[in-house]
C-alpha cells in the first residue's frame, strides 16, 4: 500500500504551448483527487490526463480520468502513479536554459572576488548542484557566484566546482563543470528546487509529446 502523502499544488498537463490547470486546494481519498480553484477551465468528462502533483518531499507524476469538470473544481479518478521523485535524492534533470556566471572567488583564506559575467548554458541540474558549460577557466573546489535572475530579480546563488572536463569536441564551450550550491538561506534553496520541479515538469511534456507521435 502506498504511503498517503499530501499534495501542497498540483498541475493537469495539457497538450499544446505548456498549458496547465493548477491548483493549491488538493484532496484525494484512495484513487479519487480533487482539484479546487477559480475560473478553472472545463475538461471533457471521461479523458485521461497527466497530472504532475507536488508535496513537501518531491514531485510525483500521475494520470487520471476527468470524472467532474466546473470553473471550480475538477474531480479526477488516478490510473496510474509514478514513483515519487524525492527532492532528497537529488534528482538530475536536463536542462538547457542560461544563467550568468557574474563572480569568481581565489582560492585560499582571502578568496578575494573577480569578475566574469559570462553567459553560459546548463547542462543540467538539481536540488544539489549544477552542470555547465563555459569558455571560463576554473580550478576545482573554486567558488564562483551565479545570477539566476530569470527565476527572481536578483537571485545570486554560490556553487564550487566539483568537476572538470575538457570538451573533445568544443562546440562553442570549452569545459563542462560539475558544481555542489552553497545555498546562503532556505530561500534559496527553495528556488531551485521549484525550478528543478519545473525543468521536470517540461521534460515530461516532451516526453508526451513523442510518446503522441
Amino acid at each position: 500500500m502506498k504511503q498517503k502523502v499530501e499534495f501542497v499544488k498540483a498541475d493537469i498537463l495539457l497538450k499544446g504551448n505548456d498549458r496547465s490547470i493548477t491548483s493549491e486546494n488538493v484532496s484525494r481519498e484512495g484513487d479519487r483527487m480533487i482539484l479546487s480553484g477559480e475560473n478553472m477551465p472545463l475538461l471533457d468528462h471521461g479523458i485521461r490526463v497527466d497530472l504532475a502533483c507536488y508535496s513537501e518531499e518531491g514531485l510525483c507524476f500521475m494520470k487520471g480520468q476527468v470524472t467532474l469538470s466546473t470553473p471550480y473544481q475538477v474531480n479526477l479518478t488516478i490510473i496510474h502513479e509514478d514513483e515519487p521523485e524525492d527532492r532528497r535524492n537529488f534528482v538530475r534533470v536536463k536542462a538547457h536554459d542560461k544563467v550568468r556566471v557574474i563572480r569568481g572567488f581565489s582560492k585560499g583564506k582571502l578568496g578575494k572576488p573577480f569578475q566574469i559575467d559570462e553567459t553560459t548554458q546548463i547542462r543540467d541540474i538539481n536540488i544539489g548542484g549544477i552542470g555547465l558549460y563555459s569558455n571560463r577557466r576554473l580550478l576545482k573546489k573554486q567558488n564562483f557566484e551565479l545570477d539566476f535572475g530569470f527565476l527572481k530579480k536578483d537571485l545570486i546563488i554560490r556553487a564550487r566546482v566539483l568537476r572538470i572536463e575538457r570538451m573533445e569536441i568544443p562546440l562553442g564551450y570549452r569545459f563542462k563543470y560539475g558544481c555542489a550550491f552553497e545555498f546562503r538561506n532556505p530561500e534559496e534553496e527553495r528556488l531551485i528546487c521549484e525550478y528543478v520541479f519545473k525543468v521536470q515538469i517540461r521534460n515530461h511534456r516532451k516526453a508526451m509529446d513523442l510518446d503522441e507521435d
